[in-house]
């Protein structure tokens, strides 16, 4: 979670953590056997015809491996590691003493509202710990695209999910984190990046339901230049009255208006009367304002964004989570771009 979260902590420490999306020690085969017949019981090798020993990817939460089910289709299970919940909770009572003693003791944290930030945490992981939610956000993400043929969502087998079990689809190509995912015949990075794009702003402005974490693991780049989309722990969700007020921040940075920039924050972000619309928009023109001009080939729109939300809550704005996932997402989708442009190159 921490690597989804550059807000929060310094790009440094976030590029350590995205080595946990798959790079951690994978549990024996023994030990994800014994959890799946844990959840299916005895029935376990009726349901599946086989389980591929070696992990297709290991990460922080949970472990996944290829299968054939009974009935022939081939799957991907992703199998939640034991214990995990508990270390989660014991990390969360550290974090919750860590966060009210910087409340108290260091007054310059209090606008950033530290035990709050552990709060959302604590939702988070709630959330993304309980496998039964993710293949419901997956249900609803096919739902929101069954019409779009460029954009595969896996399908999900609801017989063979539990809350440490997933069971679905697996997909074809490769994740955009493979040398070999903009190699494959036919497939363009132009095209690519442009379909990825139409479907991010698809999520936002016409859904209200985006993809919170789309790193390179998680965008599969598949034949006819049709793009898959995997692991929806962490989802974003936007109301209209959120929908509007990212258009016209959006447009108001595009235009420079940075006093219809500041009043979007203040509409939006729970404040007090200390807030002073005039000095957090001058604030917020001094950041901006060098970057005007430049292509977005050489300015980091995700960052600033990230940076004006520090800037709010140096002005007592407490920024909403849905809008620093939003920023968090522009972050992934710019990095996309770039490892796309990158792999072609």
């Amino acid at each position: 979670v921490l690597a989804s979260r550059p807000d929060l902590i310094p790009e440094s420490f976030t590029k350590e953590f995205e080595k946990l999306h798959d790079r951690v020690q994978p549990l024996s085969f023994e030990t994800v056997e014994q959890v799946l017949k844990e959840e299916f019981g005895p029935s376990l090798y009726e349901k599946f015809k086989s389980i591929d020993p070696a992990p297709l990817g290991s990460a922080s939460i949970a472990q996944v491996h290829k299968a054939e089910l009974a009935t022939g289709e081939i799957v991907v299970v992703k199998v939640q590691r034991p214990g995990i919940l508990h270390t989660i909770n014991d990390d969360l009572d550290v974090l919750y003493m860590l966060s009210e003693l910087l409340m108290k003791y260091v007054p310059e944290t209090r606008p950033y509202n530290p035990v709050g930030i552990v709060n959302e945490f604590f939702k988070s992981l709630e959330l993304e710990t309980n496998f039964i939610v993710e293949a419901n956000n997956i249900r609803r993400f096919d739902a929101n695209f069954t019409s779009e043929a460029d954009i595969k969502i896996p399908i999900v087998y609801m017989d063979l999910t539990t809350e440490r079990v997933l069971t679905m689809e697996m997909l074809q190509g490769y994740p955009l984190s493979h040398e070999a995912a903009l190699k494959q015949p036919g497939v363009d990075a132009d095209t690519i990046i442009r379909k990825g794009l139409r479907a991010y702003m698809k999520m936002v402005f016409s859904d209200g339901l985006f993809h919170g974490d789309l790193h390179a693991g998680n965008f599969f780049v598949m034949p006819d230049n049709q793009i898959g989309l995997i692991d929806f722990g962490v989802v974003g969700r936007l109301n209209l009255k959120t929908q509007a007020a990212i258009a016209n921040m959006l447009l108001a940075l595009a235009r420079e208006d940075y006093e219809r920039m500041a009043y979007e924050y203040v509409d939006l972000a729970p404040f007090t009367d200390k807030v002073s619309v005039d000095l957090f928009a001058k604030d917020l023109r001094e950041l901006i304002a060098p970057y005007f001009g430049l292509t977005l080939k050489n300015v980091n729109l995700g960052r600033i964004l990230m940076t004006s939300s520090s800037i709010a809550a140096q002005h007592h704005l407490s920024v909403p989570t849905e809008l620093m996932l939003f920023f968090k997402s522009i972050v992934s989708i710019e990095g996309l771009g770039r490892k796309a442009r990158n792999r072609a190159d």
